[in-house]
């Protein structure tokens, strides 16, 4: 049985677990579930079903993973220690289930992003005044990363075109880019390629491309043009939170600060006198797949 949380506590316990993927070179997947009704059906019924649905995946999987839901029509799920090749038997199978008792009442879109960090690597340091560039010819895109950039007490500078972005850099060291592919005079793969052959950035800022094309096989493609990841658009915050924590950089100072709040967090969704009692033990539980999460229910 999955552990559901409510959208405050589960920010807290993902970005907790996204830095021990992190840190231990561990793997995760990231799946959204976007439900829409078939022809005819009713709000009422509709509603009753979203809410179905997310009961079928509390029960279908594991007690390591968890998930949130995102509107009334959505679910965030983080599948946590799986490898690759398990992911579309994983969907799969949660979805063949709940079809072969409701059937095609509802249509299922599903995304899935895999979080690799088996291959090690350990983040670089600090720099002074982390800064994030956003690169997108739409305006509705470059507000939306903005706000929640801002929000989440970031330096944003948003620009609106590969050669923007070239005389920004002139001037300033971001230390993550978020560049469009497709935008026009200089689209985002020529303008990763006038980074690289000018040497505009340091080596240890990270490229991300933004792309409308979620295809199987994307991220591989812009792994093998430069690019250090990609991110789906239109952006979901949560996954552009996901991959804000992959890469930046890390300080331990935090780390009490965020095993508290993980707590604090948990014992809405759990049994309180269990976490207080083992309050010590969390780390090392998280260590070992999660188990935390397993130990609570």
């Amino acid at each position: 049985m999955a552990l559901q949380l409510d959208r405050e506590s589960f920010s807290y316990v993902y970005r907790y677990i996204m830095r021990y993927i992190v840190r231990n070179q561990r793997t995760a997947c990231k799946v959204m579930f976007s439900l829409l009704p078939s022809a005819g059906m009713d709000d009422e019924k509709y509603k009753e079903l979203c809410d179905e649905f997310g009961n079928h995946i509390r029960e279908f999987l594991r007690k390591s993973d968890i998930f949130m839901p995102n509107r009334s029509n959505r679910y965030f799920i983080l599948l946590t220690d799986i490898d690759q090749a398990s992911i579309e038997t994983v969907v799969s199978n949660l979805l063949n289930s709940w079809r072969s008792t409701h059937g095609n009442r509802l249509m299922i879109l599903d995304e899935t992003e895999f979080v690799d960090n088996s291959a090690g690597g350990k983040n670089p340091a600090r720099p002074e005044g982390f800064q994030i560039a956003v690169v997108d010819d739409d305006v509705v895109n470059l507000q939306l990363a903005g706000r929640i950039l801002s929000k989440a007490g970031f330096y944003v500078a948003a620009l609106k075109s590969g050669p923007a972005l070239l005389d920004y850099i002139e001037n300033n060291t971001p230390s993550l880019i978020l560049l469009d592919i497709n935008m026009p005079v200089m689209d985002g793969v020529e303008t990763l390629a006038e980074i690289s052959n000018r040497k505009l950035v340091d080596e240890k800022a990270a490229i991300i491309a933004l792309t409308a094309n979620a295809i199987s096989g994307a991220r591989e493609e812009y792994l093998s043009l430069g690019f250090n990841d990609y991110l789906s658009k239109p952006i979901d915050p949560d996954r552009l939170e996901g991959m804000l924590m992959k890469y930046l950089p890390e300080n331990d100072d935090d780390k009490k600060t965020d095993e508290e709040t993980m707590l604090t967090s948990l014992e809405k969704a759990g049994d309180t006198d269990y976490l207080k009692a083992h309050h010590t033990e969390l780390s090392s539980l998280i260590e070992e797949k999660c188990k935390v999460i397993r130990d609570i229910l």
